[in-house]
C-alpha cells in the first residue's frame, strides 16, 4: 500500500506491506525528496501506476509549504 505519512515534520510517500488483512508493516519512504521546481516540500495521496512498458510510476500531489501547486 501506498500511504502518506511524517518525514521529517513533512508529509511524505511511504509504502506499507501486509501478510494479512490485520497485519500490515511500514517497509520505507518512497518519495520524500524535492524536486527541482521546489514547490513539492510536502507530498501526499500518492498511487502506483503500472505502465503499459511495465515501468513503475508513482504519482502525489505535491505543494510548497503553504499553498497548493498544480
Amino acid at each position: 500500500m501506498i500511504y502518506t505519512g511524517a518525514y521529517n515534520g513533512k508529509p511524505a510517500i511511504k509504502l506499507a506491506s501486509v501478510s494479512s488483512w490485520t497485519n500490515w508493516t511500514k517497509d520505507t519512504t518512497l518519495r520524500y525528496q524535492i524536486s527541482p521546481s521546489v514547490l513539492d516540500s510536502n507530498k501526499e495521496i500518492g498511487f502506483y501506476r503500472k505502465s503499459l512498458s511495465g515501468k513503475h510510476q508513482i504519482y502525489y500531489i505535491g505543494y510548497d509549504d503553504e499553498n497548493y501547486c498544480i
